[in-house]
């Protein structure tokens, strides 16, 4: 009997056509709030917020660094710069425990010796000569 394996599982799924929920909820913040100012805002105003309002909400959704979202690099940065940053290395303190030496003794091998002919040339001299004459 053979199953079929569900492959790339860690990727989301896409909901509205090719964007994922949170890519979506992202953009359309951004776009909500870009007409919130259109309506409430004089126009110029509203022109820049709303540039801004759907730039950051499309880099949220779609910017990747290092293969990590935006929102998690933002994330960890903040985290980064509110948290502690100062880490003291403290030595732990071990009991030893006193273990009754043993002795190895280490047999004493011959050493192997291995002889090479020699026709007087060196295996690169003879090398480079077979390389030359083909």
């Amino acid at each position: 009997m053979q199953f079929e394996l569900p492959q790339f599982i860690e990727r989301e799924s896409k909901i509205v056509g090719p964007l994922t929920f949170i890519q979506f909820v992202y953009v359309g913040v951004g776009v909500a709030a870009s007409l919130f100012f259109y309506f409430t805002l004089p126009f110029f105003l509203a022109l820049v917020l709303g540039i801004l309002c759907i730039g950051s909400g499309s880099a949220l959704a779609f910017v990747r660094v290092s293969g990590r979202s935006l929102p998690t690099v933002v994330l960890n940065l903040f985290s980064f710069s509110v948290g502690a940053k100062t880490y003291i290395w403290r030595r732990e303190m071990r009991t030893l425990r006193v273990v009754r030496p043993t002795t190895f003794v280490q047999e004493k091998k011959a050493p192997v010796v291995t002889r090479v002919k020699s026709d007087g040339k060196g295996r690169i001299k003879n090398l480079a000569l077979r390389v030359e004459t083909r």
